[in-house]
């Protein structure tokens, strides 16, 4: 819905988006991605509005992917490469925010995004299918909060992911990015 609103600015609700006047594709596949991340599975406390945010600003760049243009991994990786480790972005974790004036930061957008790359590169393409469109046919109608999508992402991959998850989203400071590098024969 196209609505002259008082915030100006893109906001989802749990039946459709509204939209102050024209918007660029990237904001509207970030709302769209919102009915599923942020309105089907809602955030249960402050804390846990990465899980939503962070797959609302995933979905724009995933979208580009899939249209032939940059990559995920690239887009992210870039954005982790060039922000030096001393930058104050990376001084609020996502997951544990201090002061609720941090809540909507880059790190609720951004870091959060790059976390589910990194999430994507650790357990691979089709896991991370798996994990990101099985939790929300499992918990559709319900709010949860973001140890719970970590648990489930945990479940479909069989094993821990706290190596990701502590890092990225509970601890302030730069993470780690994986390497990709695969010494596999078959690679």
């Amino acid at each position: 819905v196209v609505d002259v609103n008082p915030v100006g600015y893109a906001l989802e609700t749990q039946d459709r988006s509204f939209f102050p006047g024209s918007i660029s594709e990237s904001t509207l596949v970030h709302e769209i991605a919102h009915q599923w991340y942020g309105n089907a599975i809602s955030p249960a406390d402050w804390g846990s509005i990465w899980v939503s945010e962070g797959q609302g600003t995933y979905a724009p760049v995933w979208w580009r992917e899939q249209h032939g243009l940059t990559t995920t991994a690239e887009t992210y990786f870039d954005t982790w490469n060039r922000i030096a480790e001393t930058d104050g972005r990376w001084q609020v974790a996502p997951g544990a925010m201090p002061d609720q004036v941090d809540l909507y930061g880059w790190h609720s957008y951004t870091r959060a995004a790059m976390t589910y790359e990194v999430l994507r590169q650790v357990v691979g393409d089709e896991v991370f299918v798996e994990i990101m469109t099985g939790y929300v046919q499992t918990y559709n109608g319900t709010s949860r909060t973001g140890d719970e999508f970590i648990a489930y992402a945990e479940e479909i991959a069989g094993r821990s992911l706290q190596e990701i998850f502590q890092p990225w989203i509970y601890e302030s400071g730069k993470p780690e990015w994986p390497s990709v590098w695969d010494y596999s024969l078959a690679a």
